[in-house]
């Protein structure tokens, strides 16, 4: 689940997981214009890689934005490109949510509850499809003040204070620390952080792995060692070590597969994740736009792992006939949030170059 209901993120405790975004961000709002009225909508989100489609306002408007009371609808994409339609009967000033609202995603979700300025403020009930739910006080988008959390048979995982969509107990956030939980401090059993030849002392380490090539992205500030070998007790793996300034910042895992292979391969190691991490903060898609995101915790932006489906388009020579006969991968992807932003704004047409993190 993941959407502007990126608004809301929050975990409770033990199993009991609500969530609906990636890592918190800063609020970026995202303008778009009603094409029959021409008044301006805007929308905030909360979560990174949202992209508004389009929407529509049915209210008055006044100096060409919505304002009022009337039936807002929008569609918003992923990464991924899954799209999801929200339908709102809302109050609305200067062109975003403000005021009580009762809406409505495609996905069975649901809010009940007041916004300010495009973002949770005050009292409301958030519904989960699955009957989770979270009634109480929300600030800036999360669950903050006393609220009441339940999980989908009823039952109360946290009835107490919240504080910036986390519950608190003994006067700290459960899964805070002073330096932010974290829940995979290795991956493959290299630390994040880790340098190119620390990164490598350990791969050659790992069981029937082969070492095949050191390599450079489109610039120098994103390099990568090239694996093969077994991975969550499958063989065949490949795997790709990142480094950013000879830190690493990401792992890739992937398998080549046939069409018959992808869904059984996804859900298998959703269930490893799962077990490992809890249940996916965004989980969504049938088939083969299967995806599932797990927040992992940490400073800044912290550390986020997902598991989706691809099309195979990666082969290391041009006589390599793997896209032909296994045109599909599932991929696990662990990622510092922080070190993606660095590198994405190096990777612009014009960007600033090299920065520090």
């Amino acid at each position: 689940m993941k959407s502007s209901k990126s608004l809301l993120t929050f975990l409770l405790i033990g199993l009991f997981l609500i969530a609906t975004s990636t890592t918190a961000l800063a609020a970026v709002e995202a303008w778009t214009t009603d094409p029959a009225t021409g008044c301006k909508i805007g929308v905030v989100f909360l979560a990174d890689g949202l992209t508004l489609v389009s929407a529509n306002w049915s209210g008055p408007t006044v100096g060409g934005m919505a304002e009022g009371k009337g039936t807002l609808q929008f569609v918003y994409k992923d990464k991924p490109g899954t799209e999801t339609k929200v339908q709102a009967e809302a109050e609305m000033k200067a062109g975003k949510l403000d005021g009580h609202a009762n809406i409505k995603w495609s996905d069975g979700d649901s809010f009940d509850g007041n916004y300010r300025e495009g973002q949770r403020e005050g009292r409301g009930v958030f519904k989960f499809a699955d009957g989770r739910v979270y009634e109480g006080e929300f600030k800036n988008g999360k669950p903050d003040g006393y609220g009441i959390g339940k999980d989908a048979n009823g039952k109360v995982a946290h009835d107490g204070q919240w504080k910036n969509g986390e519950p608190v107990k003994d006067g700290q956030a459960v899964g805070s620390s002073a330096g932010g939980a974290l829940k995979a401090d290795k991956v493959l059993g290299i630390p994040w952080g880790a340098t190119d030849e620390q990164a490598k002392r350990i791969m050659k380490q790992r069981p029937k792995t082969d070492y095949f090539s050191y390599l450079n992205g489109k610039d120098t500030f994103d390099r990568w060692h090239y694996y093969y070998g077994p991975y969550a007790d499958f063989p065949d793996a490949w795997i790709y070590v990142h480094f950013y300034q000879d830190k690493m910042w990401m792992v890739q895992i992937s398998w080549p597969l046939k069409e018959n292979e992808v869904l059984d391969r996804f859900n298998i190691v959703k269930q490893g994740l799962t077990a490992r991490y809890g249940a996916p903060m965004v989980e969504k898609g049938k088939y083969l736009d299967s995806y599932g995101l797990w927040d992992l915790g940490g400073e800044g932006r912290g550390y986020t792992v997902t598991l989706m489906i691809k099309q195979n388009v990666i082969k290391i020579a041009a006589a390599d006939p793997s896209t032909q006969t296994h045109p599909f991968r599932v991929f696990i992807t662990y990622y510092n949030q922080s070190v993606a932003d660095l590198f994405n704004q190096t990777a612009k047409p014009g960007g600033s170059g090299s920065k520090d993190y």
